[in-house]
């Protein structure tokens, strides 16, 4: 009866402690979720405008993608666990993620041109001797290359003629940069690296003309300055970053975009339909890469499907890849396909693409 009375005594609404406490858990988590959608949204804003532009976000812009989306599995975890209305704003995160830093690439272009027969290309840095030759030749054989582009290729001559490309295959070879094809590769020119002025300063391209029976077109290899250098300096194993480091990863900055700026112009002599394929050493969300490079389409943006990373990276055991070899093209080209091969010893695996021609010189 005393019971009763004191439960009687309750005012309208009461809550005991502990429905009180989740209910209070419940905002903070949905407040928290919401929160984890705008620094998401807003960083990833940041990085993508300033990215090879100011140094800190330089170092996030290379650093690991998937980083981006462990606050919202801790807080997708504890949401299907206590509050799943909460979800809304951690699906929305996680498109941006998907999408945003970590680069989901979807096919959004129709198949154009599709009268013709598509050219295929393949590009892979070696990283040396790295690359395992038979795979290699494997690879051409199965997709049928029409034109393969290395990089930091340090096999001699006689073993790609022999054991990496078929027989009847046209190579030509400056510095570490490869062309071969089986149509004949003419009209040879290179472009130097020319800050920091060095005494032998590297070949970071390798143009040739590509002879086809439909006609002639220019093709690239393409290799170009990597950020690593200022990156190993700016970042810290106690500190995570150092500051007093950023003027070495800017001076790196400019070096690259004023590379990129030299090329750009250097490619403008040529006419006729190109195709540039290569490790950039940056991913298509860079500052950089958006204002010398977006004169060209890029196959796997266009064509590809997932995420297309190309260069794998351990740290502290843990690996993690970014897409900064590209196969690019101008207005004279489509892409129908554009994927990445399997590793075959390089650090970096192969990229693919299968280009259509839909505009004559």
């Amino acid at each position: 009866m005393a019971a009763m009375e004191a439960g009687a005594e309750r005012p309208i609404g009461w809550e005991p402690r502990w429905l009180q406490a989740l209910r209070g858990a419940q905002r903070a988590l949905t407040a928290a979720c919401w929160a984890n959608l705008v620094a998401v949204t807003a960083g990833w804003a940041g990085v993508y405008l300033l990215g090879d532009r100011w140094w800190l976000a330089t170092v996030m812009l290379f650093s690991p993608r998937w980083l981006w989306a462990v606050p919202g599995l801790v807080l997708l975890a504890l949401a299907v666990l206590f509050h799943r209305w909460a979800l809304l704003p951690l699906v929305a995160a996680l498109v941006v993620v998907l999408f945003g830093p970590m680069g989901l690439s979807l096919p959004w272009r129709p198949l154009g041109g599709s009268g013709r027969a598509p050219l295929t290309v393949i590009s892979l840095n070696c990283q040396g001797q790295a690359a395992r030759p038979a795979q290699l030749r494997a690879l051409i054989t199965d997709v049928l290359a029409d034109a393969v582009a290395l990089q930091e290729c340090d096999y001699p001559d006689d073993l790609l003629r022999h054991e990496v490309f078929p027989d009847g295959w046209y190579l030509q070879r400056k510095g570490r940069l490869v062309i071969a094809s089986p149509y004949p590769v003419t009209a040879t020119r290179i472009h130097r690296q020319e800050y920091p002025v060095i005494r032998w300063p590297r070949v970071d391209a390798l143009y040739c003309i590509l002879d086809r029976p439909s006609g002639a077109i220019g093709f690239a290899s393409l290799h170009l300055r990597t950020p690593r250098d200022g990156l190993s300096r700016v970042l810290n194993r106690a500190t995570v970053v150092d500051p007093r480091q950023a003027p070495v990863l800017e001076r790196d900055i400019a070096l690259r975009r004023l590379e990129c700026e030299q090329l750009g112009a250097w490619f403008e002599q040529f006419d006729g339909p190109l195709i540039i394929a290569g490790d950039l050493n940056m991913p298509a969300d860079s500052a950089i890469y958006r204002d010398t490079w977006s004169w060209l389409d890029n196959a796997f943006s266009q064509a590809g499907f997932g995420f297309g990373y190309t260069k794998i990276t351990p740290v502290i055991g843990i690996e993690f890849g970014l897409r900064i070899d590209h196969v690019l093209f101008d207005e004279h080209w489509d892409a129908v396909r554009a994927w990445t091969g399997d590793d075959i010893g390089s650090d970096h695996v192969p990229v693919i693409a299968k280009l259509v021609q839909v505009k004559d010189q």
